[in-house]
C-alpha cells in the first residue's frame, strides 16, 4: 500500500478539522442508508461482497470468502434494519447475558429473498480510525449468532473495515476468524465505496465516484487476492 490509497486515509483526512466525518457513527449511518439503497435495486445489483483474511499470507492479505462470497440485500427495508440498538435482549428469546450486545447494525433479512444456505440475520461492527477491536465484543456477537442458530436461524457477523486498518483490528479480527466456523466475514470500505459509485448512491456533499477517482480505493486491487 502507498499513502492515500485506502479508506483509512480518507477517514483521517476528513477527520477532526472537518467536524465529525471520521467518526464511526457517521460512517455507520452512511452504510445503513447505503444498505437500504441496495435493497431498492434489482436483485443483480443488490449484493455486497464478503471477504476474509488469507491464512498465512502477508500480501495480498485478503480474499473473497468462499463459498459464501456475497450478501444479498434485495427488498431490504427500514423495518429490517436497526442501527446501534441498545441491546438485543428478548429477541428470539435471548436473555440479557446473550442479548446484551450493542452492534453497530443489526439486520433481519427479508424472508422472501432468502436462499436455503443464506443468512437470515447480520450483525455488523464498523471500524474506521482511532478505535481498537475488542476480542470479547466479536465473540459475544458469535454467541448471539449461536443462540439464533439453535432456533433455526442463520446469523453472520461482519466486520466493516479498511484494508489499511489501524490499531489491533487486523490481528484481533484474524484471530476471531479462525474460531468462527465460517460465520465471520469482512466488508471492506474500499469495495463499499466502489459499489456506492457503481449504483449511483447519492448523499448531499458526497461524490463517491470522486472518492474512487482520487485513489482511496486503489489498495483493493493490490490487497485482495484474485484467482
Amino acid at each position: 500500500m502507498t499513502n492515500g490509497d485506502n479508506a483509512t486515509y480518507l477517514f483521517g483526512e476528513m477527520g477532526p478539522a472537518r467536524l465529525h466525518c471520521s467518526s464511526e457513527p457517521f460512517w455507520t449511518a452512511l452504510l445503513t442508508f447505503f444498505m437500504l439503497h441496495l435493497g431498492a435495486q434489482e436483485r443483480t445489483e443488490s449484493r455486497i461482497s464478503v471477504y476474509r483474511y488469507r491464512n498465512g499470507a502477508s500480501q495480498p492479505g485478503y480474499e473473497v470468502r468462499r463459498p459464501s462470497s456475497f450478501i444479498q440485500l434485495a427488498k431490504l427495508q427500514r423495518q429490517n434494519i436497526r442501527m446501534e440498538p441498545k441491546n438485543l435482549a428478548g429477541y428470539r428469546g435471548a436473555d440479557t447475558t446473550v442479548g446484551g450486545i450493542c452492534p453497530d447494525i443489526f439486520v433481519e433479512l427479508p424472508e422472501q429473498e432468502l436462499l436455503n444456505d443464506s443468512p437470515t440475520h447480520l450483525i455488523l461492527e464498523c471500524k474506521t480510525i482511532g478505535a481498537d477491536l475488542r476480542r470479547d465484543q466479536i465473540l459475544n456477537y458469535l454467541k448471539f449468532a449461536d443462540h439464533l442458530q439453535r432456533g433455526g436461524d442463520r446469523c453472520e457477523v461482519l466486520l466493516v473495515t479498511s484494508v489499511g486498518s489501524e490499531g489491533n483490528v487486523y490481528a484481533r479480527a484474524k484471530e476471531v476468524q479462525a474460531k468462527s466456523d465460517g460465520r465471520f466475514g469482512l466488508l471492506l470500505w474500499e469495495d463499499l465505496f466502489r459499489r456506492m459509485a457503481q449504483t449511483r448512491f447519492a448523499l448531499p456533499g458526497f461524490d463517491f465516484q470522486e472518492i474512487v477517482s482520487a485513489g482511496y480505493t486503489k489498495a483493493l486491487d493490490d490487497e485482495v487476492f484474485r484467482e
